[in-house]
């Protein structure tokens, strides 16, 4: 109980000062806003900068949005490791039947059997992590020796 008399006794002594500068700080502020001058308008070419800046960040912003919103058509595909909770060094066959599990009447879609053909090294599985299943099996200059052909693509 003496730590709340001690507090309570230094804010009757402190609060009339503390109220005066604080009530002097809002009046100062107050008068320094009101007599600021106008902002000025931007010039035209500002204006279209900034124009410009906003429509390229809502765009992007867009295409950020994940596959599952179903509003950006250009989401990269689920990673298939992921999807079934397996390692990298799952076994192509098991990795597949999860795969298929997940997918409506238990069969694999067409793109996931061309997939499951390119599947045969760890640095395949590797390079399908680093650029996805487009890349992969659409890339017609792609060599999984040359991993650096794959970036022009």
């Amino acid at each position: 109980m003496g730590n709340y008399d001690t507090y309570k006794t230094l804010l009757i002594f402190f609060s009339p000062l503390l109220f005066r500068q604080a009530r002097s700080l809002y009046y100062s502020l107050r008068s320094a806003l009101t007599q600021r001058p106008q902002p000025r308008p931007l010039p035209p070419s500002a204006a279209l900068a900034l124009n410009i800046l906003f429509v390229t960040t809502s765009l992007f912003l867009f295409l950020s949005l994940p596959a599952w919103t179903g509003l950006n058509p250009h989401a990269p595909s689920p990673n298939i490791f992921t999807q079934t909770n397996s390692r990298l060094n799952t076994p192509t066959e098991i990795l597949f039947k999860r795969l298929a599990r997940l997918r409506p009447n238990n069969t694999l879609t067409p793109l996931d059997t061309l997939l499951k053909a390119k599947f045969t090294s760890p640095s395949l599985r590797k390079l399908y992590l680093r650029y996805g299943p487009e890349t992969l099996l659409n890339c017609p200059f792609c060599t999984p020796d040359h991993e650096t052909s794959y970036l022009g693509y």
